[in-house]
């Protein structure tokens, strides 16, 4: 049995191996983060405060929702950083693509990155998702990193 996780994204793969001839056993191989995480935690201890990531995207323009989405799908899955260039972009592009990082960035979903001590070196376009929300592999660095960052 065998489940394609390109397919299927999000879910583990599952692998049959043979266990010394007699048993069977599944292998797990997850996608590039293994967990969405609990947002509720980072918020003040206020019940009207507390959301979770499918609250948090739910109130999010559809162009904003979209670029979420995007950088989901081009970020390091080791500590959540993204490099999107807006190198070929017209005018025009460039003011939504700013229109819906800004809103990104008042939600905590996303922040700019820029060479700091703890990071170097970062391009001029890169930006991070919450660990908090998607963890990554080294979710201890890139919270650190992502406290650091303002």
């Amino acid at each position: 049995m065998s489940i394609d996780s390109n397919q299927y994204s999000g879910i583990p793969q599952l692998k049959e191996k043979e266990y010394w001839g007699s048993k069977t056993i599944y292998e797990e191989n997850y996608s590039p983060f293994n967990m969405i995480g609990e947002y509720r935690t980072m918020r003040n201890n206020s019940k009207k405060d507390l959301k979770d990531v499918f609250e948090i995207l739910g109130t999010l323009s559809k162009g904003a929702y979209q670029l979420f989405i995007e950088f989901k799908s081009n970020l390091d899955p080791d500590n959540n950083l993204i490099y999107y260039s807006t190198k070929n972009f017209n005018k025009g592009q460039k003011v939504m693509f700013s229109r819906y990082t800004v809103e990104l960035i008042k939600a905590d979903i996303i922040k700019k990155a820029k060479t700091t001590d703890k990071l170097k070196p970062i391009k001029k376009g890169s930006f991070m998702v919450n660990p908090r929300l998607l963890i990554p592999k080294h979710f201890h660095d890139a919270k650190a990193v992502w406290d650091y960052l303002k």
